[in-house]
């Protein structure tokens, strides 16, 4: 069993392997989606990302709760040392998934007729019978990487991440090189898939199914599926947030070249957003704030790491949504200059994005009180975003459906607060956040003066290096963190060099 401080040292280190490991995928994946985007054209690149809509839709419709249950349970289960009712979770989870989504994907297979017409885009239908593959291998590495993730095994999962992202950008980049296109991508995506479905269950096997079956005491299996069946109704129901269903509407009213442009504005923010190091950190910050209160069942010190959770989170994101709104003209001009015209939709979903990495602390706490209910009561946005949707897109096209989907992921975050906190005295830190801002308006300052400079995507690269190099200047003057966090984060570190 983990001490505090060895529990937060084991984090770290993940923490590092996680970013390793997701530098390189992030890398690659950054070029990636610059090679798609400029050899593709917007028609494909929207074909392309219906079929990608379709896996994250059948990968909720299927889930039962089966994720949450595992990033829930699984630290706790293995921290008590319940071998026996851990390897039973993830052998049934898997399977009951297994054995559902391949009915769904079937069932969808002998449908795709109707469903390319309704999408208006026909070409889906030459795609989807290799695609359908490609769906089930992927949900159920999902499954296994919140496996992975629960026991901390980041180093594994991150090898993973390499090879993958490896194969993945070496196969995609040959399929569209050697002229295969759209087509000759799903079939790289296919085999990538394969091969890292069986990396990964060569790992569960060794560090879950060879552990010694034993169990401390007895759990009720009521808990688990009351905990699953709540979660399963919380993310079924997110799919009313989801970009796969703004992607669906604006494919039935406006065509896959809408699409190309809307999901290029809403995906890239997306993964901008993804790149903050607490983003990069989540999947080993919950099950360590899992574990920790496990351990002592502290409300009071799960306020403060909720807290400190959110300074860490703002430290990097507030700088970063700063200077992606202030220079993405720049950044779509030289880079992806045929989708210049998403701009608008680009910096709005920057910001709508930027707002939901801090909600994602308050859905930790919830998560860790056992009451997903608050995520299903928060859901109740979902109707107002599809109507919005459907109404704005007849009058404003692509925008209309951003805004819709921006505001309602707001009203969800701020209702997602509020009924977190009939539970937990939860408090945002506002002092913190003020200062952060201000450090970021004078980074903001200097990318104005040295905004003139720009000609090119080299000198683009030197500008966004030179406002890093003042935001993290400003920061070590105008200290954000209070010492005790700096203590905290030096003690993880091994090394006093946090010093913001």
């Amino acid at each position: 069993m983990f001490a505090q401080e060895d529990l937060y040292n084991h984090g770290f280190r993940n923490t590092i392997f996680n970013y390793v490991g997701r530098s390189i995928s992030a890398i690659v994946s950054l070029f990636i989606a610059i090679y798609i985007l400029n050899r593709l054209v917007v028609e494909e690149y929207g074909i392309y990302n219906l079929l990608f809509a379709a896996l994250t839709l059948i990968s909720m419709f299927v889930s039962f709760g089966i994720p949450s249950v595992i990033e829930r349970y699984v630290p706790e289960y293995y921290q008590n040392k319940d071998y026996t009712i851990l390897k039973k979770l993830i052998f049934y989870g898997l399977l009951c998934q297994t054995v559902a989504f391949t009915i769904c994907v079937v069932l969808i297979w002998f449908c795709i007729s109707p469903i390319a017409l309704f999408l208006k885009a026909p070409p889906i239908i030459d795609y989807f019978s290799i695609f359908l593959f490609v769906i089930i291998l992927a949900i159920q590495i999902r499954s296994l990487r919140y496996i992975l993730n629960s026991l901390l095994l980041q180093g594994y999962e991150n090898l993973m991440l390499f090879i993958y992202s490896i194969l993945q950008g070496g196969l995609y980049y040959f399929a569209l090189r050697q002229g295969y296109g759209l087509k000759g991508l799903i079939w790289a995506a296919l085999l990538v898939n394969l091969i890292t479905f069986v990396l990964y269950l060569l790992v569960i096997r060794a560090y879950v199914f060879l552990l010694p079956s034993q169990s401390k005491k007895g759990d009720s299996i009521q808990r688990v599926f009351k905990y699953g069946l709540l979660s399963y109704f919380n993310e079924l129901s997110y799919m009313g947030y989801e970009i796969p269903i703004d992607i669906y509407i604006i494919s039935n009213f406006l065509g896959p070249k809408a699409v190309g442009l809307y999901s290029f504005a809403a995906l890239m923010s997306f993964r901008i957003i993804n790149w903050t190091p607490a983003k990069v950190a989540d999947s080993v910050i919950t099950p360590i704030f899992i574990r920790r209160y496990t351990q002592n069942n502290d409300q009071a010190e799960l306020c403060y790491m909720f807290q400190l959770l959110n300074k860490f989170i703002a430290f990097f994101l507030f700088p970063l949504t700063a200077g992606v709104v202030f220079l993405g003209s720049e950044m779509i001009t030289y880079i992806v200059p045929k989708y210049r015209e998403t701009l608008p939709i680009f910096i709005m979903f920057m910001i709508v994005y930027g707002i939901n990495a801090i909600a994602f602390s308050v859905g930790l706490i919830w998560q860790i009180l056992e009451k997903p209910q608050i995520g299903l009561y928060s859901r109740v946005f979902i109707l107002y975003n599809l109507i919005m949707d459907i109404i704005l897109v007849r009058y404003f096209g692509i925008a209309g459906v951003a805004f819709a989907t921006g505001s309602s992921l707001v009203f969800k975050a701020v209702l997602q607060f509020i009924l977190t906190k009939r539970y937990i005295d939860i408090k945002f830190p506002w002092g913190t956040f003020l200062k952060m801002a201000i450090n970021s308006g004078i980074m903001v300052m200097v990318l104005l003066f040295a905004r003139q400079y720009i000609v090119d995507v080299y000198s683009l690269i030197l500008v966004i290096l030179v406002g890093i190099l003042s935001y993290f200047s400003v920061s070590y003057l105008h200290k954000t963190f209070e010492r005790r966090d700096r203590d905290i984060f030096n003690k993880m570190i091994g090394i006093p060099i946090f010093r913001f």
